[in-house]
């Protein structure tokens, strides 16, 4: 594929629109850090509604990290990444649970580089994880008690 080609893991979707909004990646939804906001494309039909999605915004809140739902064009991303405005991306998911983006690269072989994990996103993976493993309060009633096959015998 064109993004194995280019050396990149992941690639961007964006929407059908003559704008170009960006909605997710390969199976994850993405979030941006901009001007210390939390930004991540509204839930659409051809987004997909993740639960650690929806598990980071609220975590976030909690945090006092403002969050926007707010889908980015083509262009002002282009331009977000080439002046600095965006200070972080990552990707969130079930089997990322929270993975900082290290750069973007388009077509035309321009490349963004980023800190990965950036502040913001670290604070959030750790807060997650610790909800996940216990460590932490589960307000939200997350967690659930799973009982092993071996254990009901």
């Amino acid at each position: 594929s064109d993004a194995k080609q280019n050396n990149c893991a992941q690639v961007l979707f964006l929407d059908a629109s003559q704008e170009q909004r960006v909605e997710e990646m390969g199976g994850m939804n993405i979030m941006f850090v901009e001007g210390g906001a939390l930004v991540t494309p509204p839930l659409n039909d051809t987004i997909l509604s993740g639960v650690i999605r929806e598990s980071v915004l609220a975590l976030a809140k909690d945090m006092g990290i403002p969050t926007r739902n707010e889908a980015y064009t083509a262009d002002q991303l282009l331009t977000k990444l080439r002046t600095g405005k965006i200070a972080e991306a990552f990707a969130c998911g079930t089997a990322a649970t929270i993975t900082g983006i290290a750069s973007f690269k388009t077509e035309d072989g321009e490349s963004f580089e980023l800190t990965a994990p950036g502040p913001i996103s670290e604070q959030l993976y750790n807060k997650l994880v610790a909800v996940q493993y216990g460590r932490a309060d589960d307000k939200y009633g997350w967690r659930r008690q799973v009982v092993s096959a071996k254990s009901l015998a």
